[in-house]
């Protein structure tokens, strides 16, 4: 009787459910943890039934295992589901002289994370799989150091431009992988600052490997713990070979464009002193003209006139080419005079005169008696004015007219040609 009662005291206190089953399959005896874990009181199931129960038992693995320990004299065990409560049952059954005893226990919780642990190493190794897929598919390099500066990954592109196997690349440093001493110099004191300062680090290195000798863009960035720690460097480099000789390329053109630029500056200047000796003489000659107007008569003076005016024009043009340089930036010079514009007009109808003949283009002139002044320069005014005129003629049938209308509103002076 102690006996008994000590066996119960221990059956009592275990962390196991455990019950017995009489020959008829009733429930004999059932401990505190097992009323607990089958969620029904000993006073509900001694004396009953065990598929009386929980109906729907006999269809499972539970039930094979009951019967053959007593029937057979079977021990074994099983991890499986139990549908009615929804959850996994851990059960060891044993023969005894009476029936069956069985220990079990709830490992619901274990089994599901067991479960999402296999999940999650089955998601974790699909994720590296894709991320080695697009990692060894980029012609980009890519590769981690560890804290002690040696390589831990390196892609498929990087281990192609080494020219060597993953084994004889991994775990090793960048001296003993042939990088130039500087190279490994500057790489180690990189690779010191980035876990120094926790920010990554960019640069540029020229390397000579299997493709021959490229240029290559680089980062490294710290790979940073939850606890804020650095555990590793990564690093990416691409190939900025070609970049760099479109940007030599373009620089030699740009010299190239600027020497030309200044061989085109001094031959417009050259030119322009060149233009101006004969213009000074032809403006003396026509001065000398001018002084004798009776060998010409008043067809004489209005030819001096005009000879005159040109002449001005056209040393306002070289003295334009003298000035190329500013020229060639936008930067023009309006000499800015009261003149008026009755003469200005005149000047622009005399350079167009040999367009309006050989097209037969009849051309009227209105103007106001008095004379109207503006503030302005003179021979950019009449250069305005001529491709006016100019392109009247352009589209003017042949033998056509073409007005020209001087008119003063309000404040403002109007010229327009019209065909």
């Amino acid at each position: 009787m102690v006996r008994q009662l000590q066996v119960t005291e221990v059956l009592e206190s275990i962390t196991e459910g455990f019950f017995t089953l009489d020959r008829e399959y009733r429930f004999a005896y059932v401990n505190r943890e097992g009323e607990r874990i089958l969620g029904k009181s000993r006073g509900e199931l001694l004396g009953s039934v065990l598929w009386e129960a929980y109906p729907g038992f006999r269809d499972t693995e539970f039930w094979r295992m009951y019967r053959d320990a007593m029937t057979e004299g079977k021990t074994s065990s099983t991890t499986a589901f139990y549908e009615p409560h929804q959850r996994w049952y851990e059960v060891h059954a044993y023969p005894a002289p009476s029936g069956v005893a069985v220990y079990f226990r709830d490992v619901t919780a274990q089994r599901q994370a067991a479960d999402e642990l296999q999940r999650l190493a089955a998601e974790s190794d699909r994720q590296r799989r894709i991320y080695e897929v697009f990692l060894n598919n980029t012609p980009d390099l890519i590769y981690v150091f560890d804290l002690d500066h040696r390589f831990v990954y390196a892609n498929d592109a990087l281990l192609a431009m080494w020219g060597k196997t993953r084994e004889e690349s991994l775990g090793k440093t960048t001296r003993e992988m042939g990088y130039p001493e500087w190279e490994v110099e500057r790489h180690d004191r990189e690779i010191m600052q980035v876990i120094a300062t926790k920010k990554a680090v960019k640069g540029e290195v020229p390397f000579e490997g299997t493709g021959g000798r490229r240029f290559w863009d680089y980062t490294f960035a710290p790979a940073i713990a939850p606890d804020g720690s650095v555990v590793a460097i990564a690093g990416t480099a691409r190939d900025s070979t070609e970049r760099r000789e479109a940007e030599d390329f373009i620089a030699a053109q740009a010299r190239r464009l600027e020497e030309a630029d200044r061989t085109k500056d001094e031959f417009i200047a050259t030119l322009s002193h060149e233009l101006r000796n004969p213009l000074a003489p032809l403006r003396n000659s026509i001065a000398l003209l001018r002084m004798q107007p009776e060998q010409g008569g008043d067809g004489a003076a209005r030819l001096a006139e005009m000879m005159e005016r040109q002449v001005n024009h056209l040393v306002r043009l070289v003295d334009d080419l003298l000035e190329i340089s500013r020229v060639s930036r936008g930067d023009f010079t309006l000499r800015r005079e009261r003149v008026q514009l009755g003469p200005v007009v005149r000047n622009a109808l005399e350079n167009c005169a040999s367009v309006l003949q050989a097209r037969k283009h009849v051309l009227n002139v209105s103007q106001p008696a008095e004379p109207i002044w503006v503030d302005a320069d003179s021979v950019r005014l009449a250069q305005v004015i001529a491709n006016l005129i100019d392109n009247a003629a352009k589209y003017t049938p042949e033998g056509g007219r073409i007005d020209v209308t001087l008119s003063r509103e309000g404040d403002t002076a109007v010229a327009t040609s019209r065909a």
